[in-house]
């Protein structure tokens, strides 16, 4: 497998959402960077194996997110703050913001 396929493979990984091809897309990745040499990139991905279920697709829990995982709800909640606050704005803008997002948020729940 040439260097790009396999990145992609890897890029890939996470969000197979079957067990059965999780399992052989792991082992082809596993045999690709064995057989070249990638030492590190192999111990890690075998470390990441033990925690497959807090990441990989295929082993999570079907529940509805949204889309979020883990750290990516407070992560969506910096990017929306960057799009109205920047380093250039007051602390009283930030607070403005914060404000009307929660009454915006309020209106939205109470109908």
């Amino acid at each position: 497998m040439n260097h790009g396929a396999l990145k992609t493979k890897i890029l890939e990984l996470p969000y197979i959402e079957n067990q059965d091809e999780f399992q052989k897309t792991y082992e082809l990745i596993q045999k690709s960077l064995t057989e070249k040499k990638f030492l590190k990139g192999s111990h890690y991905l075998e470390e990441m194996w033990k925690i497959r279920e807090k990441w990989a697709r295929a082993y999570l829990p079907w529940r509805f997110t949204g889309g979020t995982r883990t750290t990516s709800r407070a992560e969506a909640i910096n990017s929306l703050i960057k799009q109205y606050v920047s380093s250039k704005n007051e602390v009283s803008d930030f607070i403005n913001f914060i404000s009307s997002f929660e009454k915006n948020q309020f209106m939205i729940i109470s109908k």
